[in-house]
């Protein structure tokens, strides 16, 4: 559920990712906060920007089992700061297959004036994924996976009033 204008097709969910990460404008110690269970595609955009414009990488620690959706939010809740800039998480954890409760962490983000990125890489074609209910800024995925794709297909959605904001 997008406006068209918003999708771009990209080669997988890493490619999303890594615009998302090198188009955004971000200061030395604005905060982006992830998980420790990202897929490396997933983060190296956000390392990478660490070590070369020395912004603030934070992973909140995910339980093993995470089986409770409001301890999942706290965890996250309280890594934010007035430095924050970007909740950048996966809707499903390629690790672990932990659905995490998106919607909550989007709204968490945008009380804190934070962008929400969502990697959908292991969600696009198991669980239903309405871009204009869940409201994210943005949300990139790997159709190759679970849709059955050919590989080498992508896609990464911005949602149009966000667009500036990026490269």
């Amino acid at each position: 559920n997008a406006d068209g204008l918003d999708l771009a097709i990209t080669q997988n969910a890493t490619f999303g990712m890594n615009f998302l990460a090198n188009g955004l404008d971000l200061q030395p110690g604005d905060e982006v906060i992830t998980t420790d269970q990202e897929h490396p595609g997933g983060v190296c955009g956000w390392q990478m920007r660490a070590q070369r414009d020395r912004i603030v990488w934070k992973q909140v620690k995910l339980p093993v089992p995470a089986n409770d959706p409001s301890e999942l939010v706290r965890r996250f809740r309280e890594a934010f700061t007035p430095r924050t800039r970007v909740l950048a998480v996966p809707h499903i954890t390629s690790a672990t297959a932990v659905v995490l409760p998106i919607k909550p962490l989007i709204d968490l983000a945008h009380e804190h004036n934070c962008l929400a990125l969502m990697d959908g890489a292991q969600a696009v074609g198991q669980v239903e994924v309405d871009l204009k209910a869940l409201a994210c800024d943005a949300y990139f995925s790997s159709p190759h996976k679970w849709l059955l794709a050919p590989a080498g297909n992508g896609l990464l959605y911005i949602r149009r009033d966000r667009q500036p904001e990026f490269w």
